[in-house]
């Protein structure tokens, strides 16, 4: 047990003294944001990313597509609303047993479907770079093309 313990603490020392130098951060998708994103800005820490992305796809069928993404990244927690275009799905960290909310929003916009997402770490400061990974492999599975 005090092994563990230790082995806990000195990795716990360590992600606390790499996340001085990464984490997420919305420029990592190197876009601006949509003006009408309808979700929660994400703080002063690198801990969170948000974006909006254009899709010439359907808002529902890109809603499907988006929550079985989701079900492929092993979310421990999906709610879904297709009256509302919305989803949020909550993500369990290995180990430490963090939790990191992910929701997305769709809108429409001329003839494209606006995909909102935002995912965030509920506590800490940094998350070295899981969210932004997270955003990174939710676009890759719905196939999304810049």
């Amino acid at each position: 047990m005090l092994t563990y313990t230790l082995i806990l603490l000195i990795a716990l020392a360590v992600l606390i003294m790499i996340s001085r130098f990464t984490g997420s951060r919305i420029s990592d998708f190197d876009l601006n944001n949509h003006p009408d994103n309808p979700l929660p800005e994400c703080p002063d820490s690198p801990n969170c990313s948000r974006a909006t992305f254009v899709l010439p796809q359907e808002k529902e069928i890109l809603l499907i597509k988006s929550r079985e993404a989701l079900q492929s990244m092993n979310a421990a927690k999906i709610s879904f609303d297709a009256d509302s275009l919305t989803i949020h799905a909550v993500f369990v960290i290995p180990v430490f047993r963090f939790r990191d909310d992910v929701h997305i929003a769709l809108t429409e916009e001329d003839d494209n479907t606006l995909l909102h997402i935002r995912s965030g770490s509920r506590v800490g400061k940094s998350d070295l770079g899981v969210n932004r990974r997270r955003v990174k492999k939710f676009l890759t599975l719905i196939n999304y093309q810049n």
